[in-house]
């Protein structure tokens, strides 16, 4: 991945499915959805904690990236070469969208509920509609509010409101 990393969650299903027997179903749904969101915020407080990090890491290191970027999306992936690699379509978008329109944090839309946002959360974010190379067509997507506003007019016409 060059000097990228990939963050791989494993969702552990047989968990889910005992708490299931605990819970009723729509709590259960409701905490499921909070966990993702959270992966959603703790790589968030991580991206905005990244200055930091690299005024440390600069002293340490031989040119560490100046900038962070960040794409997230949810799906499933499958193990190669003996699992040391992984593929699947979540690896491409998130892939994608670390880099999208020259934003730096983004994330897919799908399998991620909003209401499970913190409100803190859901003030820095906007969902837009955006056509996603290699991906697909009106495909829903999270930005930052205050990466998107800096946009040019050009880039901004890429992304359509929802």
């Amino acid at each position: 991945m060059g000097d990228g990393a990939l963050f791989l969650w494993r969702i552990d299903m047989e968990k889910i499915a005992k708490m299931g027997q605990e819970l009723p179903p729509d709590r259960l749904l409701r905490s499921c959805n909070r966990f993702i969101c959270n992966i959603v915020a703790c790589m968030y407080n991580i991206f905005i904690s990244y200055d930091e990090f690299y005024e440390s890491a600069k002293k340490k290191y031989v040119d560490p990236p100046t900038k962070l970027r960040c794409g997230i999306a949810r799906g499933s992936v499958f193990p190669i070469g003996g699992g040391l690699d992984f593929v699947g379509p979540c690896i491409n978008i998130s892939s994608r969208l670390q880099k999208f329109n020259g934003l730096s944090f983004a994330f897919s839309a799908r399998g991620i509920e909003e209401y499970a946002f913190d409100a803190d959360l859901k003030k820095d974010f906007i969902k837009k509609r955006v056509n996603i190379r290699g991906i697909g067509d009106g495909e829903l997507i999270y930005v930052l509010r205050d990466e998107f506003d800096k946009l040019p007019g050009e880039l901004k016409s890429n992304f359509q409101e929802v």
